[in-house]
């Protein structure tokens, strides 16, 4: 077992039995958005996630069920389903291993569509979480973006040229749907990531 899925299994039912048995009135669980199944356009939380894949993918997706499932053992109880975090200290902040590859001049990046959620706003969603009523949310904002058009961008914000292999997207990147978590009055900083990656920190 990969040591995110075990921390995702283990440790999310010893948080919940202990949350249980110290009659922690709510959970506010952190899940990630990019574990659904292949498919056409936005996935949402309706969307079943990728119980058909393998290897690393299948191995990370039943981390995703056990967090998903041990965190439903409450009452009263949010999951959300984050984006791609991006921010100071990410691979896409200064120094990160999508700015290094950029700064070095050999980029690999997927075609695929990316929902992205900077960290700022994962830290108030989870607070604002405290309000909504249970289930999963997906938290991501409102400009999925193929791999493409986010290399050019993020490439003339640093003002380098380097050589960017863009490779096919797989089918199960698709990006999220946030209209269920903007349905409850959650509310983002950085509607885009564009405002949130400019100035690249």
């Amino acid at each position: 077992m990969a040591a995110n899925t075990k921390v995702r299994i283990e440790g999310s039912k010893n948080l919940i039995d202990a949350a249980k048995k110290h009659d922690v009135k709510k959970v506010i669980a952190q899940s990630i958005a990019f574990m659904y199944e292949p498919g056409e356009g936005l996935a949402n939380e309706k969307t079943a996630l990728d119980f058909n894949s393998t290897g690393d993918r299948k191995v990370t997706v039943d981390g995703v069920v056990g967090l998903e499932e041990e965190t439903a053992r409450m009452d009263e109880y949010v999951v959300l389903r984050f984006g791609w975090l991006y921010g100071p200290g990410t691979w896409y902040g200064k120094d990160g291993m999508i700015y290094n590859q950029f700064m070095d001049g050999q980029v690999t990046l997927s075609d695929g569509v990316t929902s992205f959620v900077h960290l700022d706003d994962a830290v108030e969603t989870s607070i604002q979480a405290i309000h909504f009523e249970n289930g999963i949310y997906n938290v991501a904002d409102d400009a999925p973006v193929i791999g493409s058009e986010f290399a050019e961008w993020y490439k003339e914000q640093l003002g380098v040229e380097p050589n960017i292999d863009i490779q096919p997207a797989q089918p199960f990147e698709r990006g999220v749907s946030n209209e269920k978590f903007k349905a409850q009055g959650g509310t983002l900083i950085y509607k885009t990531w564009k405002d949130g990656m400019n100035p690249i920190k």
